[in-house]
């Protein structure tokens, strides 16, 4: 995948759906590829609801990110980070400090 197509990809998503895949791949989940890893989807500091989780899961599963799909045959739906996921998500790791302005930046359009 291009740098070009990953840069599109990340001007899609938010600062807390950014976070969330740095943390899936920084910290993963020894039980599969979850959403969030080992910590939680974040959602901001000071503030978690299922609201707002199901919020930066959604941006993630729309731009391709991540799949919901069942844990077991038959169990509920987790989320899970795609391949693409991986691979933005590793993006977002080596060039953390640009993109991170870049994501923050009040004057953002989305």
């Amino acid at each position: 995948m291009t740098n070009d197509y990953i840069a599109l990809i990340i001007a899609k998503i938010t600062y807390n759906a950014a976070v969330t895949l740095k943390n899936t791949i920084e910290s993963p989940s020894p039980l599969g590829d979850f959403l969030g890893g080992t910590e939680r989807i974040f959602t901001g500091l000071g503030k978690w609801t299922s609201l707002a989780a199901g919020g930066v899961a959604n941006c993630c599963i729309v731009n391709g990110l991540a799949e919901e799909r069942p844990h077991k045959p038959g169990g509920s739906l987790c989320t899970y980070i795609t391949p693409l996921g991986r691979e933005v998500a590793q993006h977002l790791i080596d060039h953390w400090d640009d993109v991170r302005s870049k994501l923050r930046d009040p004057k953002r359009k989305f």
